[in-house]
């Protein structure tokens, strides 16, 4: 069984493709998990208008301490809003969505294959635009297999990966002001040693004004927010690999 975990917010504008192109990968035992962080906006009139046994709505109510982040309190729900989801998935494997992309066809076939002898497999993605033209193809270059290079460089893409179902136990619970999740189950899983990269693209990504994730945009955070979020990074995967699980 397989479950999609996907995190919805004020999504009506493009969560219906998103739904569709997951839905037609999946069989009649899978299974796709969705969290709404709290949508006042049609996006859960548009999930349930699909009337499909396999989705799952739940709903997640945001932490308002979040709201001291400012500009990045998103990429905080976002990920809170995922770890709600995947408490609720009961499938062998795992993967992760985002309301506004698009699976290429046979990307989860793919993505299974590789995870019969993987933890964690991570596809390549191309980024289309808001009238879903593709506007750059293979977006990563060169991925890398080393923790200290995705602290410097991060390459993981949430929605672009998937999981088998044991890494759960390695990467619960999430420390509770997490920014990323993508990170965090990455390098936990390149901490095993078992993680395989599809270099082909599997996913497209949508870029448009109100990505959490800015994907290739530049960050505009300051050097002194970039060299502080990593520090409290190293310190919780420190504290959860060494401290939390003695």
């Amino acid at each position: 069984m397989i479950s999609v975990c996907l995190i919805s917010h004020y999504g009506e504008r493009f969560i219906k493709k998103q739904i569709q192109s997951i839905l037609s990968q999946l069989s009649e035992f899978d299974e796709l998990i969705i969290s709404d962080d709290e949508s006042t906006d049609n996006t859960c009139e548009i999930i349930q208008s699909f009337q499909d046994n396999r989705i799952k709505l739940f709903h997640h109510k945001k932490d308002s301490a979040f709201e001291k982040y400012n500009k990045n309190k998103g990429f905080y729900y976002a990920t809170a809003n995922m770890y709600h989801a995947l408490q609720h998935a009961s499938g062998e494997y795992i993967f992760f969505a985002d309301q506004d992309d698009i699976w290429i066809e046979n990307k989860l076939q793919k993505c299974v294959e590789k995870l019969q002898t993987h933890d964690c497999v991570i596809c390549n993605y191309n980024i289309i635009d808001e009238n879903d033209k593709i506007t750059q193809t293979a977006v990563i270059k060169n991925f890398s297999y080393s923790t200290i290079n995705h602290l410097i460089k991060n390459h993981f893409m949430g929605c672009c990966m998937a999981i088998k179902k044991e890494v759960l136990s390695y990467i619960f619970p999430f420390p509770k002001e997490l920014r990323m999740f993508d990170i965090w189950i990455g390098i936990l899983c390149c901490q095993k040693k078992n993680i395989y990269f599809i270099n082909e693209p599997l996913h497209l990504y949508r870029q448009h004004e109100n990505n959490v994730s800015p994907a290739t945009k530049k960050s505009t955070n300051s050097l002194f927010y970039k060299i502080q979020y990593r520090i409290q990074l190293i310190y919780q995967l420190f504290y959860h690999t060494f401290l939390l699980r003695q």
